[in-house]
């Protein structure tokens, strides 16, 4: 597998990290290595360091979390690199197991410290962390020695739990992780809801109804949702709330805790409520109303400023809502991937590149020019290896946005691409 990165300075892109290939690791006897050298396995939740400048990268079939540096060093954050039931606790990091970690979230951040890692270690059932800072801290009600990691959430086996200590209740399968800053929110998959974990370690109910699929609106215990995954905190003009990938209905919804009576994303919600604000639509039109586009395999959310964007995994692109609910296409095609179809890679405003034969490794547009600088394995002649290795999106799995406008994109081939916003 393969990480790559655009530069936000000029939309070049470059190796992040990976050669393209899979590799299964066993141990954690591994170098810190450069970027063209690493290979990964299914990389799904990113978030990014903006104090230190790293990006932590869940590598999920490898069952690890690494770490890229500002200068391209990869190297083992987080797990042994094998699979294991994730009961250690107060544990080196790297001496600590997983299975299948997706989700990630940084909290606890100050101006002078990038904050604590969380993750959703998905096929044990807990919710972890990293404390990250040189003193023993109290997170979310456990006591976790400087620079350990320990369970927050979760005791190890598949269950249906909704209140009580979140340490001691049971989950299933979470997936995605959200911070507003003090408490945590985690998808219960295979619940079918949202859960709550307050900074005491306390757990409730955020939306759905757990155990009870299906496509509802509503306030919790009324609405329902299906095997949701990608979650993402929003705070913007007042309004709060949650935005979430309701993977198995296709759908984004949001749970509306705060802000002033009017529509958010072009959709009435009440406080309390979770409703589905994008896709369900056959409109494929950039600029149009985010209920109105088709949706295919969301996988993951992201917010920045007053829009969330999502990984579109079914159309191979990844989109953005606008707060009025106008909804364009930020990386990947249209349409999906086909080899006639034109290339959004990435172009401002939201305007197709298309492929030229003659000029294969760039193209201009708009002011704007996208360099594709394919790796030894891809005939760069070649427009369908083009088009698929670097130019569309392959089933794009995860997203996060970095507070200067930046977005990654992960896809299921193992490449992480990053872009500017406008």
């Amino acid at each position: 597998r393969r990480l790559r990165r655009v530069n936000a300075s000029d939309n070049r892109i470059a190796l992040q990290a990976g050669n393209g290939s899979f590799r299964n690791v066993t141990n954690a006897g591994q170098a810190t290595v450069d970027v063209g050298n690493e290979k990964m396995n299914q990389p799904r939740g990113i978030v990014h360091d903006a104090v230190t400048g790293q990006v932590f990268v869940a590598d999920s079939a490898n069952h690890r979390i690494r770490s890229i540096s500002r200068f391209g060093e990869v190297s083992q954050a987080i797990g042994s690199g094998s699979l294991g039931g994730g009961s250690e606790e107060n544990e080196a990091p790297t001496n600590s197991t997983m299975n299948q970690p997706r989700g990630l979230v940084l909290v606890g951040k100050t101006s002078t410290f990038g904050g604590h890692l969380v993750w959703a270690d998905s096929q044990n059932h807990r919710v972890r962390i990293w404390n990250r800072s040189s003193a023993q801290a109290t997170l979310f009600g456990v006591v976790v020695d400087a620079g350990m990691v320990a369970t927050i959430g979760g005791n190890g086996t598949s269950g249906t739990a909704t209140t009580g200590v979140a340490l001691q209740a049971a989950f299933n399968e979470p997936s995605g992780v959200t911070s507003d800053g003090t408490s945590l929110y985690v998808s219960d998959r295979g619940n079918h809801c949202v859960k709550k974990i307050d900074s005491t370690g306390t757990l409730s109910v955020a939306a759905g109804t757990c155990g009870a699929s299906g496509n509802v609106n509503g306030a919790v215990g009324t609405a329902r949702m299906t095997n949701p995954e990608g979650l993402a905190y929003y705070s913007s003009g007042g309004h709060t709330g949650l935005v979430i990938a309701a993977t198995g209905n296709s759908r984004i919804r949001f749970t509306r805790f705060a802000g002033p009576t009017t529509l958010l994303f072009g959709t009435a919600i009440s406080v309390g409520d979770t409703n589905n604000v994008a896709c369900g639509g056959t409109f494929h039109t950039e600029g149009v109303g985010a209920s109105l586009i088709p949706c295919s395999g969301i996988y993951d959310v992201a917010t920045s400023g007053s829009k969330f964007c999502f990984t579109n995994s079914g159309y191979h692109n990844a989109r953005c809502v606008e707060s009025n609910g106008a909804t364009n296409t930020i990386l990947g095609a249209v349409q999906g991937i086909d080899d006639s179809l034109a290339l959004y890679f990435p172009v401002a405003p939201f305007s197709s590149v298309a492929y030229s034969a003659s000029s294969p490794n760039y193209t201009s547009q708009n002011g704007v020019t996208s360099f594709f600088l394919p790796s030894p394995l891809v005939d760069a002649t070649s427009a369908p290896a083009l088009n698929q290795e670097l130019g569309g999106l392959m089933f794009p799995r995860s997203i996060y946005l970095a507070d200067d406008k930046t977005v990654y994109v992960s896809d299921f081939i193992g490449l992480l691409r990053k872009v500017k916003l406008p």
